[in-house]
């Protein structure tokens, strides 16, 4: 029963605080993906026989973070929201995971918070704890830009051959406050691409072999941003994309199935039917005026064949389109197929119709302002 004076938000809305930074919510979605628990776990590409899933090499999930059982928002000094789950990582271990893209912005610390961490140097700690490394010891400033040099001062060059954690600091809203382009995101975008490239190479190839002469186990990547949405949507749809590229001469339309398919059913945008769109925290909003219309771009590159899996070429990513005229002169002409505000979703055919009954997630039915 909810207190007097109290106005409810809807369930799975974002968790409200004092704080920006407080800022978060977990997925609705429940794992697709035997052996993986974690919320939104998914396939990435069109997987439909059991054996095809068996020898699946490139899974997305949302964080492998549950909710903090003591977090209580309306405490003057509130923990935070968000913590750790190490069963999560004993489970990609188990699966045989070898490399994990974290493919979000960091979220800070609070000010008052005892531990100053980011959420990606949390995770990171995790993960290294748990024997998952990271390939080079260097970070990214929030356009994607290198920020530590190695010791001869020097930009390293990513060497997709190696496994380990890696993490590209990829925006959901705010580009233009943060100064953020186009070419930031499609260059973030196009180097993950090149590491599920190389994944996917390595898989089809024969075993590496190690120092010890053993052949090395077979790789296997999974990505995510926050909650395994919009970012790793955006992220499993181009790469489900490249993979059919093939049949975009004959059948254009195609590209839109595989976008409802990797996007909408994970909970891209309105995909989650639970996201807020209110006034004062319009996040579905936000997603359609900065993100998908990157996403609308990006596609229009794949269909014209301008980034294809034997061309990922960043110099692609130095045309923005935005203003362009060939590319207005065609999304006027099918804007079913190109137009920004084509790609839009329906409430996902697997958004649940019942409350999650995780034991690891801590549901509030009832979530109350602070009014």
């Amino acid at each position: 029963m909810a207190p007097t004076g109290k106005r409810l938000l809807p369930l799975f809305s974002i968790l409200i605080a004092a704080s920006a930074h407080a800022f978060t919510l977990y997925s609705p979605f429940e794992s697709q993906v035997e052996g993986i628990s974690i919320r939104n776990a998914r396939y990435v590409g069109n997987l439909t026989t059991d054996e095809e899933k068996a020898n699946a090499v490139i899974f997305r999930s949302m964080r492998p973070f549950i909710r903090n059982p003591s977090f209580d928002p309306r405490a003057p000094n509130f923990r935070a929201p968000m913590m750790i789950h190490e069963p999560y990582i004993d489970e990609l271990k188990t699966k045989g995971i070898t490399d994990i893209l974290i493919f979000k912005d960091p979220e800070p610390a609070r000010e008052t918070s005892a531990d100053q961490r980011t959420d990606i140097q949390i995770e990171n700690d995790a993960l290294a704890s748990a024997g998952f490394l990271r390939p080079y010891p260097y970070t990214f400033n929030l356009r994607g830009e290198v920020i530590e040099r190695d010791v001869n001062g020097e930009v390293p060059v990513d060497d997709y051959t190696k496994r380990g954690v890696r993490d590209l600091p990829f925006p959901w809203k705010s580009f233009a406050s943060r100064n953020i382009s186009f070419k930031d995101v499609c260059v973030m975008t196009v180097k993950a691409l090149k590491l599920i490239r190389q994944v996917k190479l390595e898989a089809e190839a024969e075993p590496l072999i190690g120092l010890d002469g053993a052949p090395l186990p077979r790789r296997k990547l999974l990505f995510h941003c926050t909650v395994g949405e919009d970012r790793t949507g955006s992220l499993a749809f181009f790469a489900s994309a490249l993979d059919e590229q093939s049949t975009f001469r004959r059948n254009p339309m195609r590209i839109k199935e595989i976008f409802v398919d990797q996007a909408c059913r994970g909970g891209y945008s309105s995909g989650n039917a639970g996201k807020p769109t209110a006034e004062h925290n319009n996040v579905v909003g936000a997603i359609e005026t900065e993100l998908t219309p990157f996403v609308a771009k990006m596609s229009y590159k794949i269909l014209r064949g301008f980034l294809r899996w034997d061309h990922l070429n960043f110099r692609t990513c130095d045309f923005d389109l935005e203003n362009d005229d060939e590319y207005d002169a065609t999304v006027a002409e099918e804007p079913e197929l190109y137009a920004p505000s084509s790609y839009r979703c329906e409430k996902s055919t697997d958004f649940p119709t019942t409350i999650p009954k995780d034991p690891h997630v801590v549901v509030w039915p009832e979530i109350f302002d602070a009014d």
